[in-house]
């Protein structure tokens, strides 16, 4: 989803009319808050969200980016998250984190498809970019089939794009994008596909929207908090 800022009086009316303010039309045209430190504090994080440049996520058929600097937990001995070593296996690449709500209620079918597929033409490794002590007290709890990557320096998760959760990306057995999807709408038979150069079909995990910021719904505040954020932010009733 591209979130763009309001360019004009029209677009900034709306905006603060949503978020509950009211503009004094006096000569200096100043604003004025009935609110409390809470929401100016929402509304001060949602507006430099806002104001941030959109990230992309890859293209389908572009080189997937390096892996660099992943710590691979729950992987044998010997085991690198390199292009070069993948080769010739179809990889899913699941961002997650562990204080992500829908990243866990979607274990259950991550796993069993995990679990279902050949690992020697098939590697789910699932990353994130918190402590490794937090990561591994995680797996201690439940379980993440697959190998388990730990971007402690967020690198790959900004190489990729990625700025909600769960997001997963599909490379092919060349080590090309094929598609970026959620792990619900993934299915065992469009994998079988792009590891034999059949036809498949991935359920997008967002559309990107090119719009104009006058045709596009504004977002709310909160969805904006903790849909751009790659750390946790808790905002009470968030869609996220």
């Amino acid at each position: 989803m591209l979130i763009v800022a309001p360019t004009s009086e029209s677009e900034t009316r709306m905006m603060y009319s949503r978020l509950g303010l009211r503009r004094e039309m006096k000569s200096c045209s100043h604003w004025v808050f009935p609110l409390s430190l809470m929401q100016a504090g929402v509304l001060l994080l949602a507006t430099l969200l806002w104001l941030q440049p959109a990230v992309a996520l890859p293209a389908k058929g572009t080189p997937a980016p390096a892996l660099t600097n992943v710590h691979l937990l729950q992987a044998p001995k010997g085991s690198q998250a390199a292009w070069d070593r993948l080769r010739g296996k179809v990889v899913v690449l699941e961002f997650w984190a562990t204080w992500c709500a829908p990243c866990i209620a979607s274990l259950p079918h991550f796993n069993q498809l995990a679990k279902g597929l050949d690992p020697a033409r098939f590697q789910f490794i699932s990353v994130d970019d918190e402590d490794p002590k937090v990561v591994q007290a995680f797996l201690a709890r439940k379980e993440i089939a697959g190998w388990v990557g730990v971007d402690t320096s967020g690198s790959v998760f900004a190489r990729y794009g990625v700025t909600s959760r769960p997001t997963t990306i599909v490379v092919d057995s060349r080590g090309r994008i094929v598609a970026a999807a959620e792990a619900d709408n993934l299915h065992a038979a469009d994998l079988e596909a792009v590891a034999q150069g059949g036809s498949f079909s991935f359920k997008p995990a967002m559309e990107i929207v090119t719009q104009s910021a006058a045709a596009a719904p504004p977002p709310s505040a909160d969805s904006l908090l903790l849909c751009r954020s790659a750390r946790p932010l808790r905002v009470p009733n968030s869609p996220c």
